[in-house]
């Protein structure tokens, strides 16, 4: 499978369910939260390594896939298959099904985040991802799943706090924010430890990983 052919999946995996997402468009559609994965699961199955830059997007968006990305990838996609196949679509008509847009939106923003090559793409992604989340939560829950969706917003802003921190760390350090760059100019410098915990802390949060799990 030739390079531009990846690159062009590479591009779609973000960018079709980001299109799924408007109502106008997903309302004539049977699954879209279905259709909205089928990118991902032809990326993951392409072999291969491929790289894709997008200079024109935010600050330089970097996609990249290898044999890790590929893994996560996959995992990624069997889980969002069998939420899209479980979750239970809004009692409103198609064209107002707001858990659909959200859906998509989250989905959009984990695919993003998996695929990223770059700090500043990676904390966009997973902003997006992370309060997509917390909207699905609200969206249709009982008392204690929007009590559970408030702490997660709390731990949720405060490791976007932490992340976007590292990030200015990084970008004070080097222009080129590429994970394979930050990684050997970060641990050249005597700020590395401070910058490590500060992405740990919040990868911690994010994941609701003992102490910070009781959301």
């Amino acid at each position: 499978m030739s390079v531009p052919i990846e690159d062009t999946v590479m591009w779609i995996v973000v960018a079709w369910p980001l299109l799924l997402a408007i109502p106008v468009i997903h309302k004539h559609l049977r699954w879209p939260c279905h259709l909205a994965i089928i990118p991902a699961v032809i990326l993951a199955l392409m072999p291969g390594d491929a790289t894709l830059e997008l200079p024109w997007l935010q600050f330089g968006t970097v996609f990249a896939i290898d044999e890790t990305v590929r893994w996560l990838l996959v995992m990624c996609a069997a889980i969002w298959l069998m939420a899209a196949t479980v979750r239970k679509p809004s009692m409103s008509s198609p064209g107002n099904d707001r858990t659909t847009t959200i859906f998509l939106l989250t989905l959009t923003g984990n695919l993003g985040a998996v695929l990223a090559a770059d700090l500043v793409s990676f904390f966009s992604f997973s902003t997006l991802m992370g309060y997509g989340f917390y909207a699905l939560l609200v969206q249709g829950g009982n008392k204690e799943v929007r009590r559970a969706a408030h702490f997660y917003l709390i731990f949720l802003i405060i490791a976007d706090l932490a992340l976007f921190e590292a990030l200015l760390l990084a970008a004070s350090t080097t222009e080129d924010l590429r994970y394979a760059v930050v990684r050997q100019v970060i641990t050249d410098t005597e700020s590395w430890q401070f910058y490590y915990w500060m992405a740990f802390v919040a990868f911690m949060l994010k994941a609701g990983i003992w102490p910070f799990h009781l959301w």
